[in-house]
């Protein structure tokens, strides 16, 4: 049978350091008074290397994980919208309402030429605007667009029964949209033939006053002046309309 001691009479040193050591673990001494010397000091040597170890080992420090993107975004409720791209594409161009401006048919002062007299207004019996314009004087288009009518004073004959031929030399100028058609009658000559793009303020001929034209005087320039039409398109027909509508002297 073993030797028993109590612990009591263990020595002070080996008492002392298995009180502290004890303490740590939780045990008290009351639960050591029945055991051995030797079992008492293989409970204090292990609590003493395990005190040691934790004693001696460097504290871990928690280190710091740099946040993801993922972390980073500002978290939200509502749903991401995706938005929808153009159907039409950059090549493609994009088709805009055209818009016909109109000018004077001629020079007038303030751009370096002269103010005419309008000699006869429209009425339901005159189709258009008769303007004093000197012989020889160029007639300017009056919109951007194409030469649709191109006639010499005589290529009309006055027994066809196309009242055209009371134009004499004049030329027809249908905008680029076709609804509005411009006429200048009774010129010297013409400048341009069916077919001709123009801009405005081109010369499309020269005033004159060829056709059937009334003058009180007599003299090969008596009766010059410009006979100026604007027709707009109704939808089956070309309506001759008041120039004084669209022209910049009255607008």
């Amino acid at each position: 049978m073993k030797n028993k001691k109590s612990a009591g009479i263990l020595s002070k040193k080996f008492f002392g350091k298995f009180i502290l050591l004890a303490s740590a673990a939780a045990i008290t001494v009351s639960s050591l008074a029945s055991c051995t010397v030797d079992e008492a000091l293989t409970v204090a040597d292990s609590l003493a290397r395990r005190y040691y170890l934790e004693e001696s080992a460097e504290p871990t420090q928690a280190t710091e994980t740099a946040p993801t993107e993922a972390s980073t975004q500002t978290p939200t409720s509502e749903p991401v919208v995706q938005i929808e791209p153009d159907p039409t594409s950059a090549d493609e161009p994009v088709e805009q309402p055209y818009y016909v401006s109109f000018a004077m048919p001629f020079l007038d002062k303030a751009h370096g030429g002269v103010d005419y007299r309008v000699t006869q207004s429209f009425s339901s019996t005159h189709g258009g605007l008769d303007i004093g314009v000197y012989w020889g004087t160029p007639i300017l288009a009056a919109t951007d667009g194409k030469v649709v009518y191109a006639y010499n004073d005589g290529d009309i004959s006055s027994t066809s029964g196309d009242l055209r031929w009371t134009y004499g030399t004049f030329v027809v100028i249908e905008s680029y949209d076709g609804v509005y058609r411009t006429y200048y009658a009774h010129m010297s000559r013409k400048a341009v033939n069916v077919g001709d793009v123009v801009k405005q303020g081109d010369t499309v001929g020269y005033s004159g006053n060829t056709g059937r034209v009334s003058s009180s005087s007599s003299g090969p320039y008596a009766g010059t002046h410009l006979h100026f039409e604007v027709r707009v398109w109704n939808g089956s027909s070309f309506i001759k309309q008041d120039p004084k509508l669209y022209l910049p002297w009255w607008n």
